[in-house]
């Protein structure tokens, strides 16, 4: 397909000026756009195109009764859920809730885990593409972030072979939900080539289920797209209403015989928001909707796309004038508004004014508008002009410390946002400030900080349950970082013995921002901040296992309340990253400022499993990066907690020493700013005495080996990276199809720069490296040179997860 990128021709605009717009003074917001009341449409990496035709379902249920295509009965944990098909908002579903004739266990959790498991689905001949939709009703909406346990209770598509054995690499994916609308989900997956049955799985270990929660399924579809399908002829979607700006343009591919059109619906403006709709319409002359009536203030825009049977249009983005429409995705809107404060927090003047903007991607019901401070009603004595709200302070200033701020508003579609906004009167702290550096580096009062450490660093057998021997064998080790249990703050009985046995060995720390890493309460939270604030910890740890606890909505209102208060430091949280095509952390990414993902792959001793460990780490890091580009968040720091446990579930064995020094080297080379050993010391069966010599040594060598490269790991990445290396001897690619020699140049001084490379395969490979304008090459580690040619180029062999950190002048 010969196709041309084209910027159609409305108001006469062209590419160019597009660019150019998005850099003038006045920014135009670009919108996370929609793609509502679709025919024929598919969304692929935020553009939009023409649908492929598809077969006969291989499933189709809407819930109204028990099918044959699932495994029946549906799995539960022992019998702490109902699953049963019963009407959900008046749509005929199959409800997923608590057990109500279940007596709750008073030595354990009400775990309400469970799953629906198709039965082995045939795949026809030529299979190229499943289109998989699930429309989903909930009132949890952690249920967007379930995540399995092992092998069981999960989201995936599981592939067979024409044995019907299953086949290595699973589609994990993630749902939305909604309430009272079931929220959409389509998401498309390739088929593996030797896959020839596939199971559906959908599930959840986390989050449980409490009294009145459910989740409720009204669709489940799984279609077939075969290679070389015909393209849908026509297809149109309807995007979400904007205001009139001014002439539309969009730009699209367009290939030959294939077309993109767009029609307008425009509405006067009532009390603030749409009136009627007009029918949708072509544009005129002008290309402006707003000469399709004499009072029109809002528009609607209706994309018609037509296609041959072998080519389609792909539609970028549309310039509606006052928004630019981009990143589409299918589904429905059930984002509330959002309040921003703009005001300076801390501030020490009781009497500036408190003054927020809320912005929504639909209009704001502002006849909804409440508003109290301090739990005393204010909506009286606000002034709003447009989005932003002012409220002016109290008789006698704003009293010293904690103000709270109490928002409720709604859009159009009746999205809610609930919100509490915190404003500070007193002074902000001078010393110990933690900042971050352009390209993620930690800085603690000006001074680059690459933490190097373990979590679960408390007493036990191993230390003598002694504190100052504690952090005295981690700074022996060449640590300088440790994290207590989640939740640690100085409320704790033994805190400041423990906060103060780190200062006097120089080791920063974690503690958590509330009553605990998870705690949602905001006034709590806020007042805890304030109370812990002269601490010198490095971080406010604001999340474990967040997903599972947490909803993107209440950690922002939660970052936010922490910066109004100490914006000097950072904020992390830990999660493990779920499925790489749709992760657990990107709904989270623009609300904390560091990510430690919980990387855990060692499980066995299997072939399989073994030849995962590192790749993981490094799809992982991958994962993160492609999450932070896709939220447009600023800079964002990494510090993986790496896996060094076992006897714990499925993790029955403990990695070696080459596995763990892999594996902390891949994370560095592939982004991480820190490294987290996980963990010194467990519960239950796991390391509840803490390692052994020789299990502590592998520990103390690694991280040694590290600390020695501090003021490398410290340095910038050098601008003009390497290329990937072109290898001679061994495997290209790993398990997970990443290249399997991963390389970082840093910046270095004027001397010398430093190379890290690694390999992420069990065998001996020999790899051709460049480095344009080096002139000598030398191991940092065994002193073996390299000599390179006049184009920078030379050769290395790597050992089974070899390392190599070069020299170069």
């Amino acid at each position: 397909m010969n196709a041309t990128k084209n910027l159609l021709p409305i108001g006469l605009l062209f590419l160019a000026t597009l660019t150019a717009c998005r850099s003038l003074p006045q920014k135009r917001a670009e919108i996370s756009s929609l793609v509502n009341d679709g025919e024929n449409v598919r969304v692929s990496k935020g553009k939009v195109t023409v649908a492929q035709a598809v077969g006969a379902p291989l499933l189709a249920d809407d819930f109204a009764k028990p099918s044959e295509s699932w495994v029946l009965p549906h799995r539960i944990f022992e019998d702490f859920t109902w699953i049963h098909h019963a009407p959900t908002h008046d749509i005929p579903s199959l409800r997923i809730e608590r057990n109500p004739q279940r007596v709750p266990p008073k030595d354990r959790l009400f775990d309400t885990a469970w799953e629906l498991m198709s039965k082995p689905l045939e795949l026809p001949p030529n299979a190229a593409r499943l289109v998989l939709e699930l429309n989903v009703i909930s009132n949890n909406p952690k249920m967007a972030s379930a995540a399995g346990h092992g092998n069981s209770y999960k989201n995936a598509l599981i592939w067979y072979d024409a044995k019907g054995d299953k086949l290595p690499g699973e589609s994990s994916f993630s749902f939305n939900v909604a309430e009272p609308v079931p929220a959409m989900t389509m998401l498309e997956f390739d088929v593996p080539r030797e896959a020839k049955s596939v199971v559906l799985s959908l599930g959840a270990d986390t989050p449980d289920l409490k009294p009145g929660e459910v989740v409720a399924f009204t669709k489940a579809k799984l279609s077939v797209i075969r290679q070389n399908s015909p393209y849908s002829s026509t297809a149109s979607f309807v995007t979400r209403p904007c205001r009139i700006g001014g002439a539309v343009s969009w730009e699209a591919d367009i290939p030959a015989g294939t077309s993109v059109q767009v029609q307008a619906s425009v509405a006067p403006e009532v009390d603030g928001l749409p009136g009627a709709w007009s029918d949708f319409t072509a544009l005129g002359a002008s290309r402006n909707p707003a000469d399709l009536a004499p009072d029109a203030k809002w528009m609607r825009l209706k994309v018609l796309m037509t296609a041959t049977e072998q080519a389609a249009p792909t539609l970028h983005s549309i310039d509606a004038g006052a928004v630019i429409l981009n990143h589409w995705q299918m589904g429905s809107d059930n984002a509330p508004p959002h309040a921003t404060r703009l005001s300076a927090s801390p501030t020490e003047n009781k009497m500036t004014p408190f003054v927020f903007s809320v912005t929504d991607e639909n209009p704001i019901c502002w006849n909804k508008l409440s508003i109290s401070v301090n739990d005393i009603d204010a909506l009286a004595t606000i002034s709003r002009s447009g989005d932003t709200v002012t409220i002016p302070p109290p008789k006698g200033g704003w009293r010293e410390g904690v103000n709270i701020v109490s928002i409720t508003l709604s859009d159009i579609l009746g999205n809610e946002m609930s919100e509490k906004q915190v404003f500070y009167i007193g002074k902000s702290r001078t010393t110990n400030l933690v900042t971050m550096r352009d390209d993620g580096m930690t800085l603690v009062d000006g001074k680059p900080f690459f933490p190097i450490g373990m979590a679960c660093a408390v007493k036990c057998e191993h230390n003598d349950n002694n504190y100052d021997k504690l952090f005295q064998m981690f700074a022996d080790a060449g640590m300088n970082f440790a994290r207590h249990f989640s939740g640690f703050t100085l409320r704790q009985k033994d805190a400041v013995e423990y906060i103060t046995a780190a200062e006097k060995h120089g080791i920063k720390l974690y503690i958590a921002a509330g009553r605990g890493a998870n705690d949602c309460d905001i006034q709590r939270l806020a007042e805890n901040v304030v109370y812990q604030m002269h601490l010198p910890n490095l971080a406010w740890d604001t999340g474990d296992d967040t997903a599972n606890h947490i909803t993107p909505e209440q950690m922002r209102q939660r970052y936010n309340a922490i910066k109004a208060i100490d914006p000097h430091r950072i904020t992390t949280q830990a999660d493990p990253l779920g499925p790489y095509a749709k992760t657990r952390y990107r709904p989270y990414a623009l609300y904390s400022d560091n990510f430690s993902p919980e990387i855990y792959p060692v499980h066995n001793d299997s072939k399989e499993d073994m030849d995962r460990v590192v790749p993981t780490v490094i799809s992982t890091m991958k994962a993160i990066r492609r999450d932070v580009e896709a939220v447009k968040a600023p800079t964002r720091s990494c510090w993986p907690l790496i896996q060094y446990f076992y006897n714990c579930g499925r993790w029955r064995r403990l990695q070696t020493k080459e596995e763990l020094r892999s594996m902390g080297y891949q994370a560095i080379i592939h982004g991480a700013q820190g490294v987290i050993w996980y963990r010194y010391a467990g519960y239950g069966e796991n390391l509840k005495t803490g390692f052994t010599a020789e299990q502590w040594q592998v520990v103390v060598e690694v991280s040694r080996e590290l600390r020695s490269l501090y003021d490398v790991l410290c340095q910038r990445a050098a601008a003009v990276q390497p290329p990937q290396p072109e290898v001679l001897s061994g495997a290209a690619f790993d398990c997970l199809d990443n290249p399997s020699v991963s390389l970082l140049l840093k910046e270095g001084d004027k001397e010398s720069r430093i190379l890290f490379a690694a390999s992420s395969v069990r065998e001996p490979v020999t790899a051709r490296i460049t480095v344009p304008g080096a002139k000598s090459i030398v191991d940092f580690f065994d002193g073996h040179v390299c000599q390179p040619n006049a184009d920078g180029v030379f050769e290395d062999a790597f050992k089974p997860l070899g390392v190599h950190v070069y020299i170069v002048k």
